[in-house]
């Protein structure tokens, strides 16, 4: 009887520990992974006409002395995307509006910190759904491959909100509504 006793407080215990982190299937998370880094042709756009492209840059947060200093230097920077793929494990469907970068500029590699588009994505996924992020990065030294390496060590961290909020870019968005996860 004690045997029983104290594998039905085991049991309780760890159903109760499961739902204090989250893990339980009710919550959840994000699962998000950086899996590819392509070449990208929006930066030549930009390039080819400021005033129409303009929006291409807006996730840079660049001032207008580094865009020009960027278009001088455009011969030693490309443009590329970085491919984050997420899985909504929540119960809820989500929003895909930004990405955190703690380490950005490192290696002469600049992150956007808005997708190239919003991504909506269904509650309870299996597959994972792609997100892509624009970047600059010094392809006269490093391969894709080499700055894929070199995304995945800047601390990335996918921004999103519940689909519900109707909020359909990070700069519109109250920062009590974004939830965040680590990209790895």
């Amino acid at each position: 009887m004690k045997v029983f006793v104290r594998i039905i407080g085991l049991a309780l215990a760890l159903s109760i520990l499961v739902s204090l982190c989250g893990c339980g299937t009710g919550g959840g998370k994000l699962k998000a992974t950086c899996t590819a880094l392509n070449n990208s042709d929006f930066y030549a756009k930009y390039f080819t006409d400021q005033e129409k492209y303009d929006y291409l840059l807006e996730g840079f947060n660049l001032t207008q002395e580094q865009k020009i200093y960027y278009l001088r230097e455009y011969n030693y920077l490309s443009g590329v995307k970085l491919c984050i793929e997420v899985v909504n494990k929540n119960d809820f469907d989500i929003r895909i509006i930004g990405l955190e970068i703690k380490r950005n500029g490192e290696d002469d590699t600049v992150i956007s910190t808005m997708p190239r588009a919003v991504v909506e994505i269904k509650a309870n996924t299996k597959e994972p759904q792609k997100v892509w992020f624009d970047a600059f990065a010094d392809g006269g030294e490093f391969t894709n491959n080499e700055l894929l390496e070199q995304a995945r060590g800047m601390g990335l961290k996918i921004i999103y909100v519940d689909a519900s909020t109707g909020v359909n870019r990070l700069p519109e968005a109250d920062k009590k509504i974004l939830k965040y996860e680590k990209v790895r």
